[in-house]
């Protein structure tokens, strides 16, 4: 089955451990969970991973999982640049203007500089350095936190250092380009495993280990945290949407996708409702077409 990439909308449902999130307009389920925290002085450093429900990623950690180390430039023959980044919905195409800049063809202010021996971009939130060969070697913040990211000569990511105070080893199955195991001074230390290329566990220090599952198309259906508290999800895999939560306190979310009339293909409607110990903790209805969305709001009582 070949999974879509769609839009953005996003219903946001918090857990005791995470962040997890529905995207109501294309039915999407992504969640980040957090393996390390190192605190610096200006920045608290966290080694996230983010599982999406519609992502074609095949990343370190796995089909479908995207972390913020997974940028690359890769360099056409037609003299174009394109910018690889699994946090994005699309990748960026650059052609060249001159001899030391380049331009998005969609978005005129999407630039890449050659600077310095490095080709730079700046987003709204962060600084990017690549190296002639296209790996991601800096990334920072506009409050000067920053990490500096180190290969080896195959190409595979072995160090990451942090705002210069702090160092994480990456441990790599060079073969399949998925991490092992990540390690830093004191009690920093995670460690992964893999099935069929998705992620099967995640152990820390701190939080133990929590175990993923997943359906044949790489859905994550199950995730047991290490007090064996259980998230379930459902899909409607033939429309590639999440369709049901069952969360560790017992309560069920369930998402429906309709249109009121078939024929107009632009609008439609999604309807989300929450269940605890069989009662309705709150239902919502959403319309979206192509000028406006809307959210409608009504609690168990009805209310609106």
């Amino acid at each position: 089955m070949i999974k879509k990439i769609k839009t953005l909308l996003s219903l946001t449902l918090l857990t005791h451990v995470s962040k997890a999130e529905v995207d109501i307009k294309d039915g999407r389920y992504y969640k980040t969970w957090v393996d390390l925290e190192i605190p610096t002085s200006t920045y608290n450093f966290e080694l996230r991973r983010t599982y999406d429900s519609h992502s074609l990623h095949q990343g370190i950690f796995g089909f479908g999982w995207c972390s913020d180390f997974e940028k690359s430039l890769e360099f056409k023959k037609n003299r174009t640049v394109v910018l690889h980044d699994c946090q994005l919905r699309t990748d960026i195409e650059y052609e060249r203007i001159d001899l030391h800049r380049y331009q998005s063809r969609k978005n005129p202010k999407e630039i890449l500089l050659w600077h310095k021996e490095n080709y730079l971009r700046k987003t709204q939130s962060s600084i990017q350095k690549y190296s002639p060969q296209g790996k991601l070697v800096y990334l920072s913040n506009h409050n000067g936190f920053h990490i500096k990211l180190h290969y080896h000569q195959t190409g595979h990511l072995k160090k990451v250092d942090v705002n210069s105070s702090a160092a994480l080893t990456i441990k790599i199955d060079r073969r399949r380009n998925l991490v092992q195991s990540i390690m830093g001074a004191k009690d920093k230390y995670a460690s992964y495993t893999y099935k069929d290329n998705n992620l099967a566990s995640a152990s820390t220090l701190t939080t133990g280990t929590t175990r993923f599952e997943y359906d044949d198309v790489h859905n994550l259906t199950k995730v047991v945290e290490s007090d064996q508290k259980l998230t379930e999800m459902t899909y409607n895999k033939e429309k590639d949407w999440i369709i049901k939560i069952r969360d560790p306190q017992n309560c069920f979310e369930y998402f429906n996708w309709y249109r009121n009339n078939p024929q107009i293909v632009t609008s439609f409607q999604a309807t989300t409702k929450k269940t605890c110990n069989g009662r309705i903790v709150s239902q919502r209805k959403f319309e979206f077409s192509r000028m406006r969305s809307t959210v409608k709001l009504s609690s168990s009582a009805g209310e609106q």
